[in-house]
């Protein structure tokens, strides 16, 4: 006889992470932050939506969507990095620095033609 299964998801922690998850048939569903009031609420939820006979979809449409994060994005950075450093390394510029003529090697010279 298989063992009977529990009704009532768990809430997990990723401690590599710092997230708080349940799983659900199968599916894990992120609810925040570990250890934080979003993370609980989100679950208390989740726990309600399903206690009126939800389903997982519509239990997850709940949830509220998470702030958006104030970091650097990697297009950002590479906007960034071609308007504001990239001009510094252009052969003109270089021409300018005493590198046109005799660059040692470091240039081909119909690089420096141009």
């Amino acid at each position: 006889m298989p063992r009977p299964r529990n009704k009532i998801p768990k809430l997990y922690v990723d401690q590599s992470r710092n997230r708080a998850f349940c799983k659900i048939d199968g599916k894990f569903l992120v609810m925040g932050e570990a250890d934080s009031a979003e993370a609980q609420e989100a679950y208390g939820r989740l726990l309600a939506s399903l206690a009126r006979g939800e389903t997982i979809e519509s239990a997850k449409a709940t949830r509220t969507a998470p702030a958006k994060s104030t970091a650097i994005t990697l297009n950002d950075l590479i906007l960034r990095f071609r308007t504001e450093e990239m001009p510094r390394y252009s052969v003109d510029r270089l021409r300018y620095r005493g590198c046109g003529g005799g660059t040692g090697g470091r240039f081909p010279q119909r690089w420096l033609s141009q």
